[in-house]
């Protein structure tokens, strides 16, 4: 038996534990194998959310060129235009609303952990983006988003970069990031960076039952 044969076998198990035990499961992530094993035997309605790529950066690409602007890290003054784009972002990218409580705790903790970054352009933030679940050797990157009337001008591309390069020159090894692998434009960006696409990655959403 297979490496990924055996981790199917076992996320089956585990999805009948789960139900034994009468614990709520929302949805599942992971390989497309692994993850619509987990949900075939769930026995719950389901849906694909979501598919993604996951990316890993281990050097920054030398022709990426950054557009006007600096890279800072988000403050208290920012708190309720970041709320605004975590929200949007959640619909966006994510294809289901945030509860702006949520989004507001959220956009706080970032700000007050030194996580959450801003690209600003004349004393205007114009692109946001924050690291996440840190690790000995990488770090991820995520809430990539910048508001409709600044796109098309590299912000996103400038803000992600060098957000990127910062995070590397701390010392880590690498990078990571999940795209909508049905987005083209952001797939484009990240590669433009230096990210390599390393997996495919399925989500699924499943619908409440009583167990």
């Amino acid at each position: 038996m297979t490496g990924e044969e055996l981790h199917i076998e076992a996320i089956g198990k585990l999805a009948v534990y789960l139900e034994k035990m009468r614990i709520r499961v929302p949805g599942v992530i992971g390989k497309p194998p692994i993850a619509e094993a987990f949900a075939v035997a769930w026995k719950s309605p389901k849906t694909i959310q979501m598919k993604q790529k996951l990316y890993k950066l281990d050097k920054v690409s030398h022709i990426v060129k950054h557009s006007l602007g600096f890279l800072r890290k988000a403050n208290h003054q920012n708190l309720e235009l970041v709320t605004e784009w975590i929200c949007s972002f959640s619909v966006e990218a994510l294809y289901e609303a945030m509860e702006r409580n949520q989004a507001k705790t959220i956009a706080l903790q970032g700000i007050e952990n030194s996580s959450l970054y801003l690209w600003e352009e004349r004393g205007l933030p114009v692109s946001m983006v924050q690291k996440a679940r840190p690790t000995q050797e990488g770090i991820a990157v995520n809430l990539v988003f910048t508001p409709p009337n600044h796109r098309r001008k590299g912000y996103a591309l400038s803000c992600v970069a060098a957000f990127s390069q910062a995070l590397l020159d701390t010392g880590i090894a690498f990078c990571c990031l999940f795209a909508d692998a049905d987005n083209p434009t952001s797939n484009k960006l990240y590669q433009k960076i230096g990210y390599q696409p390393i997996a495919e990655v399925v989500v699924y959403r499943f619908t409440d039952k009583v167990i």
